[in-house]
């Protein structure tokens, strides 16, 4: 399903997911992987997603870093941004390079990829499926669904790997922790604190003690002799 930039409803949520590379054309290789940045876009009230923008490019690092900054600040600080980060330490290396200098100031983060990649877009495929996620067209839009279309088959899957990753960014989105601030005088609170602390204590010991008591007169009725009560009065 597509739809026209001004057709887009309000969103709550946003995340521009980015698979990086660093490779021109060339003669030794000649289909290299593309830089690939999907924004999607989290209508919370509905459950709905919309891919706003997609950036599929094949350029050198350098200036994959300064696309990458560029980016960012035309989505503006509240698009938090996920890199995918490679395995070992020269992944750690970007990240870090990316949260201290490149996006600076941004809500940036790296994620490992993990598992299949079929299984990591399950989750937005199935979303695509029962149409939860919507294309607004702009650059790129027909690329991105020939891709699509020809995953796991196609010569790149670039676009899947970052649709994948906004998706799973959006949907583990953490919600703010709700606590309840009782009125009154602090001392007064904790006062009523311990006295309820105190009663529950007092009620659960009265408890113990009677099932207590059951346990053992049902163990001297159970041997034929009577249960001896040592707050019984002696005659």
């Amino acid at each position: 399903h597509q739809i026209d930039r001004g057709e887009l409803p309000a969103t709550t949520h946003s995340a521009r997911f980015w698979d990086l590379a660093a490779t021109e054309p060339s003669a030794a290789s000649p289909d290299p992987d593309y830089t690939v940045g999907v924004r999607l876009d989290l209508d919370e009230r509905t459950g709905s997603f919309y891919l706003t923008d997609l950036v599929r490019v094949r350029i050198p690092p350098g200036a994959v870093e300064q696309l990458v900054a560029a980016t960012a600040k035309r989505d503006g600080k509240g698009v938090r941004i996920i890199i995918e980060q490679e395995p070992g330490a020269a992944g750690s290396t970007v990240i870090g390079r990316y949260k201290r200098h490149v996006l600076r100031g941004y809500n940036v983060r790296g994620v490992r990829a993990t598992g299949a990649k079929a299984v990591r877009a399950s989750s937005a495929a199935a979303a695509a499926e029962n149409g939860l996620i919507t294309i607004v067209r702009g650059r790129n839009t027909n690329d991105f669904l020939d891709e699509i279309c020809a995953f796991p088959h196609a010569a790149h899957d670039d676009c899947v790997d970052a649709l994948a990753g906004a998706h799973q960014s959006l949907t583990h989105t953490p919600r703010p922790a709700s606590f309840h601030v009782p009125r009154g005088n602090i001392y007064d609170i904790a006062e009523q604190a311990q006295r309820r602390t105190g009663s529950a204590r007092s009620r659960l010991e009265t408890t113990r003690r009677h099932r207590h008591h059951e346990q053992a007169a049902d163990l001297a009725a159970a041997i034929g002799t009577s249960l001896y009560d040592p707050t019984a009065r002696q005659l």
